[in-house]
């Protein structure tokens, strides 16, 4: 079995009610790290092709998310939550999905991995 990844940005706001620091309305530059885990394909010597990966990711992810306001999707939007929110959806998508990464900051990220 080999993993690959591809990495995703976009742009949000969002608002931590109740937090001290990240009550307040501010903005992020995410980064998304989608990872898939299967076996070599040994006719195209590929697990997953990277430009279909991103169509799913940019259509269930990128698109819904990007310059958007993240209250108005999900209540609490930690980056605990929104990577939550990610894997739900593209746990829909048929993608062998083993890990899902949201990168809020240079120095700060929330991980799934499946079990």
């Amino acid at each position: 079995m080999i993993t690959i990844g591809k990495r995703f940005t976009f742009e949000a706001s969002h608002k931590l009610p109740g937090h001290p620091t990240c009550g307040v309305l501010h903005g992020h530059s995410y980064t998304l790290i989608v990872c898939v885990t299967a076996a070599v394909d040994l006719s195209t010597g590929m697990v997953w092709d990277y430009k279909a990966l991103s169509a799913i990711v940019e259509d269930v992810i990128i698109k819904v998310l990007d310059h958007t306001h993240l209250n108005d999707t999900l209540e609490m939007p930690t980056a605990e939550n929104l990577v939550l929110w990610c894997v739900r959806r593209l746990q829909t998508t048929g993608l062998p999905l083993t890990e899902v990464t949201i990168q809020e900051t240079q120095n700060t990220f929330a991980m799934w991995r499946r079990p």
